[in-house]
């Protein structure tokens, strides 16, 4: 690790000392941070965000991903479903787990199958909203790829939402982007029967 990045992690470490701190005076000192479960926490929490988060900053990473597309005659439709990938709210950096539906339909150029979860998992690591991480995954896609069509479905359980506030353990929320002939509802329609199918 470069010193840049080991003088981040402290910081990081740092705040989640102050933080812990912070949580034993607010509750009347009801924990000690000298308790043996508590001794390398700060740590450990810098390094669980760290990787949680591991997509920021990842733009050139992503841009070579979808770089990687190979002529193809094919026009009908790929679809790559169930891609489970895990996220950050930005406003709790509370965990988010998705479940992406994601087709296109190739315009003259097709993507590797294992690259499509691939770019998504990396655009999901990082503190970012569903509604634009659903925007995020078909810009870039169309930009590089250039299909006909593209759609993306994002069902996302919001730790947020289900363990604080709300409260709702059970609920997840929908969002979905679409792009050239997915904005056609017969399109769009079989992209979504073909889903019901595979799981049902």
């Amino acid at each position: 690790m470069d010193i840049k990045k080991s003088e981040a992690l402290n910081k990081m470490i740092q705040g989640a000392e102050l933080l812990l701190q912070g949580l034993s005076s607010y509750t009347g000192d009801s924990f000690s941070l000298l308790d043996h479960n508590f001794v390398d926490t700060p740590a450990r929490i810098a390094k669980s965000y760290r990787e949680m988060c591991e997509g920021l900053g990842r733009e050139d990473e992503v841009a070579k991903i979808l770089a990687t597309h190979f002529p193809s005659t094919y026009n009908g439709m790929v679809i790559i479903d169930s891609i489970e990938v895990f996220s950050m709210c930005p406003h709790h950096f509370l965990p988010v787990k998705y479940k992406v539906d994601f087709g296109y339909i190739p315009n003259g150029h097709a993507l590797g199958l294992s690259k499509i979860p691939r770019f998504i998992e990396l655009l999901a690591k990082r503190p970012v909203l569903q509604e634009d991480l659903a925007t995020d995954i078909i810009s870039l896609f169309t930009s590089a790829v250039k299909p006909e069509g593209c759609i993306v479905v994002l069902d996302g359980q919001h730790g947020c939402m289900q363990c604080r506030g709300a409260k709702q353990a059970n609920s997840s929320a929908i969002t979905s982007e679409v792009y050239g002939s997915f904005k056609e509802s017969v399109t769009r329609s079989e992209f979504l029967d073909l889903i019901k199918l595979r799981r049902f």
